[in-house]
C-alpha cells in the first residue's frame, strides 16, 4: 500500500496513461516495432509540462503539482 500511495501522489497521470497505453498496444508487436514506438513516446513525454513539473519538483525537494490527466 505505501509504494502504491508514493506512486500515486509522486507519478504524474499522463505519465501512467502513456505508459499504459504503450504496454497493451505493443503487447503483440515484434521488439525492434516496440522499442522504436517507446523511443518516440519517451521523445515527447520530456517536452510536456508534466515532465518539467517533476523535474523542478524533484530539484526543489517539494511533491511535484501535476494536472489531472485529459485525453
Amino acid at each position: 500500500m505505501a509504494y502504491a500511495s508514493d506512486l500515486a501522489e509522486n507519478c504524474s497521470p499522463t505519465s501512467w496513461a502513456h505508459m499504459k497505453k504503450q504496454v497493451y498496444g505493443d503487447w503483440e508487436i515484434d521488439a525492434d516495432t516496440s522499442t522504436t514506438n517507446s523511443i518516440h513516446m519517451m521523445n515527447a513525454s520530456i517536452m510536456r509540462p508534466d515532465f518539467q513539473e517533476g523535474v523542478q519538483s524533484f530539484l526543489d525537494k517539494r511533491a511535484p503539482q501535476f494536472a489531472p490527466f485529459t485525453d
